[in-house]
C-alpha cells in the first residue's frame, strides 16, 4: 500500500475514534461592534445570551423523538497537514439510540449501553460497552460538554453571518478541559439549528460539520442502529 494511501486510511480510522471520544453533526445577525476591552457588564450580558440560545437550541432537538441530519466532515490532521472530507447521515432516537453512516461505509452506532464503530477503509472495527452519558455524538449532549467562550461568546467579527441573515456564531469551550479545547457553532437563531460545527483540538487538529439538511420525528427502525460487521474485518480493542 502506498504512504499516501496508509496515511488517508490511518486518518479516517482516527476521525472515527475522535468522534467516538468526543462524543454527530449558523446563519446570524451580526452583534453590536465591541469596543477593544468590552466591561464586565458587556461579558456578562453576551455570556447570558449566548447560555440562553445554547439551552433553547438543545431544548429544540431533545423535544423531538428523533431526527435526521445529513452533513459533511472536513477534517484537518495538523501533523500530517493533510485535510479529508467525507459525507453522511446521523439518526437519532430518543433517549438513547444514535447511528452515523459515512459514504464510504463506515458505520457508528450506539444503543447507549453499547457502541460499535466500523471503519470500512481498513476494514477494522471496535466495539465496547458504554454508559449512556459517554456517547456524546448528537448536537445536545455534544453542546452540553461545552460552555460560552468567557472573553467572547460571540466573535466578531462575524464574517459569515452576512450571507445568512439568521444565524449567529457562537465560540465554545470545553468545560472540564478536555478534547475538543474549543468550537465554533453556527445556529439558525430562528430555526434553533445547528448549522456548523467546528471542533480544534490542542495540537491545532480540527473537525468541521456542515450540515446540509435537518428533518425532526422520522421514522426509525431498530435495523438503523446496528453495524453489520463483515467477514473478514479486524477487531481493534473493546
Amino acid at each position: 500500500m502506498k504512504r499516501t494511501d496508509r496515511l488517508r486510511d490511518s486518518l479516517l480510522a482516527r476521525n472515527l475514534t475522535l468522534l467516538v471520544s468526543v462524543l454527530v453533526t449558523v446563519a446570524l445577525v451580526p452583534g453590536a461592534a465591541l469596543s477593544e476591552e468590552p466591561t464586565p457588564e458587556w461579558k456578562a450580558e453576551s455570556q447570558a445570551r449566548a447560555e440562553e440560545l445554547m439551552q433553547r437550541v438543545i431544548d429544540r432537538y431533545e423535544a423531538s423523538d428523533s431526527y435526521r441530519i445529513l452533513f459533511t466532515q472536513d477534517t484537518f490532521w495538523a501533523l500530517a497537514d493533510t485535510m479529508l472530507s467525507s459525507s453522511g447521515e446521523m439518526l437519532v432516537q430518543h433517549p438513547l439510540h444514535v447511528s452515523i453512516s459515512y459514504d464510504d461505509g463506515s458505520r457508528v452506532a450506539s444503543n447507549g449501553e453499547s457502541l460499535w464503530v466500523y471503519t470500512s477503509q481498513t476494514n477494522q472495527f471496535f466495539a465496547a460497552a458504554v454508559d449512556s452519558n459517554d456517547v456524546v455524538i448528537d448536537p445536545p449532549r455534544f453542546l452540553r460538554r461545552f460552555e460560552p467562550d468567557p472573553d467572547k461568546p460571540f466573535p466578531t467579527p462575524q464574517v459569515e453571518s452576512a450571507l445568512h441573515a439568521n444565524q449567529v456564531i457562537l465560540s465554545l469551550r470545553s468545560r472540564g478541559g478536555g478534547e475538543p479545547r474549543s468550537m465554533d457553532v453556527h445556529i439558525d437563531e430562528r430555526e434553533l439549528l445547528v448549522m456548523q460545527i467546528k471542533a480544534r483540538s490542542s495540537s491545532s487538529d480540527w473537525t468541521r460539520y456542515r450540515i446540509s439538511e435537518t428533518v425532526f420525528d422520522v421514522p426509525t427502525t431498530p435495523s438503523d442502529f446496528v453495524v453489520t460487521i463483515p467477514p473478514g474485518a479486524e477487531r481493534i480493542g473493546g
